[in-house]
């Protein structure tokens, strides 16, 4: 698995959110990755969920709608920045720009 380092802002909103370091584990790890406005976005879907089940043999739904918002550093290390849960947070994200264009 890749290096993972979380954000002081992250470790404060997943403590207020009741999620915790494993489940945003797993979401990086199976959940649905999306490149938007120069972020990468894990999301827990149905679907992800039950690939998850698969491997692991236990549906999680305290899982679903989880988003992870991650960013790269410039040593490569992928860095957490926020994690929350959104029951339209994939539709949402699909909808955001690919790049976060500061131009008119």
């Amino acid at each position: 698995m890749k290096t993972i380092s979380i954000t002081k802002h992250a470790k404060q909103r997943a403590a207020q959110r009741g999620i915790s370091l494993e489940q945003i584990e797993l979401c990086i790890s199976f959940g649905e990755r999306m490149n938007r406005t120069g972020m990468e976005f894990f999301c827990m879907t149905k679907k992800c969920l039950r690939k998850l089940k698969k491997v692991t043999g236990a549906y999680m739904e305290k899982l679903q709608d989880l988003i992870v918002m991650t960013s790269y550093g410039d040593d490569g290390v992928m860095a957490v920045v926020t994690v929350y849960k959104n029951q339209n947070g994939f539709r949402t994200i699909k909808k955001k720009r690919k790049y976060n264009n500061h131009e008119n």
